[in-house]
């Protein structure tokens, strides 16, 4: 993976929106979501309304409530909602994992069975620092690589803006 698609998303997360959709655009890059509830799609939201021409795909097991928040969205038709995680991982590099933290462990097993390698994981869940700690060494066997993202505060109103802590585990 290349260092600057991590400092461009950290980058981001401190408010240099832009600079990531342009980059993203150049490189010719989506963005993938598992896990499409009221974070990321909210995170997907913003990333739009900053440049509508990102391509931005995302995947939930509860297909219902993923279309529910895909429908509330201005820029319904930029974000496809794929049929399973096997899609995200194939069409994307960048990946932000946002479930519940009692499923983040079993969503990266679900994941490490796939080719990975050079992929950018962004973990939003809440899951706790051990599990955190066991799925970055998980990931980083397979070669990709895995930021842990403590968001700071509420996501529906600040969207991508919203503060960030990035830890590279």
């Amino acid at each position: 993976m290349d260092d600057r698609i991590f400092n461009l998303i950290a980058t981001s997360a401190f408010g240099l929106e832009g600079m990531i959709s342009g980059e993203l655009k150049r490189i010719n890059m989506k963005i993938g979501f598992s896990g499409f509830g009221e974070a990321s799609s909210n995170i997907a939201r913003g990333f739009l309304t900053a440049d509508s021409t990102l391509e931005i795909v995302a995947f939930d097991v509860d297909k219902e409530r993923a279309h529910s928040y895909l429908i509330s969205m201005p820029y319904q038709g930029r974000v496809d909602l794929l049929t399973s995680l096997e899609e995200i991982l194939e069409s994307t590099n960048i990946v932000f994992t946002a479930v519940p933290g009692q499923y983040d462990f079993s969503l990266y097993n679900d994941i490490v069975s796939s080719p990975i390698t050079d992929k950018l994981f962004i973990d939003i869940s809440t899951a706790k620092p051990d599990v955190k700690r066991e799925i970055s060494a998980i990931i980083e066997d397979k070669k990709a690589k895995y930021v842990d993202v403590a968001v700071l505060g509420s996501v529906p109103a600040k969207k991508h803006l919203v503060p960030m802590m990035l830890r590279q585990v």
